[in-house]
């Protein structure tokens, strides 16, 4: 599961399912899903922080799953260059297990 994590805004409050954890983020609801993936609002415990998490969906094909990756990755590092009002600020990106976070 690829996810980034960026400061989180208010949203719908519906459970994750049975995913409650995601590293150290505590997963509080899904926000959104798409064809790439879910958004859920977390908290980072450390600095006490709500954060938003984007994840890929990993009940694709292995092939989708790669090229969703790699966008994924790409979207990450082009955000990641940007300053804006209106752009969300990524904070951390990797993997969390056999999943990217």
């Amino acid at each position: 599961m690829s996810v980034a994590i960026t400061q989180s805004r208010q949203g719908p409050s519906e459970a994750p399912g049975a995913l409650d954890r995601l590293g150290r983020y505590r997963l509080v609801c899904e926000l959104g899903r798409g064809a790439m993936g879910v958004v859920y609002r977390a908290r980072d415990p450390v600095i006490e922080r709500e954060v938003a998490i984007k994840t890929i969906r990993v009940d694709l094909p292995r092939d989708e799953v790669a090229l969703f990756e790699a966008r994924f990755f790409t979207e990450i590092r082009a955000a990641g260059r940007l300053s804006h009002p209106n752009i969300v600020t990524v904070h951390d990106a990797g993997r969390e297990g056999a999943c990217c976070t």
